[in-house]
């Protein structure tokens, strides 16, 4: 009979425990509000990235904003302003930032050693 109690109270709790344990992991994962709003803003800032020889550009950029470069390719790439306003070197798996120009406009820009890869960075207020 004893034996049968351990059984009965081991298939019972067991279950009960692991629910209240995932449960209390998933509390403690949880970000406050606060967290997510920046996290949100953060994402809005704007991001070249260089994957599988194409950009990824984002869609604008503010005048003077700062730009990251992320560039997943095992090679290095340039943003190279086809009019010279702005010249960055990336290598291969790195971020490197730069100023956006402080003139709204639309800048074409290239790779300087991959000269099919193009791309246009808009600039204008958010």
């Amino acid at each position: 009979m004893l034996r049968r109690r351990h059984t009965l109270i081991a298939v019972i709790l067991a279950p009960v425990l692991l629910l209240l344990t995932m449960s209390a992991v998933s509390q403690a994962n949880a970000h406050p509000v606060g967290h997510l709003i920046t996290t949100q803003v953060a994402k809005k800032r704007p991001t070249i990235t260089i994957s599988s020889y194409v950009f990824l550009v984002p869609r604008k950029a503010a005048p003077g904003a700062t730009v990251r470069i992320v560039n997943e390719d095992d090679v290095f790439h340039t943003v190279t302003a086809d009019a010279g306003a702005f010249g960055v070197g990336v290598p291969a798996h790195t971020t490197v930032r730069f100023t956006a120009p402080a003139t709204k406009g639309h800048y074409a820009f290239h790779c300087a050693v991959h000269p099919s890869m193009t791309g246009t960075l808009v600039v204008r207020p958010l």
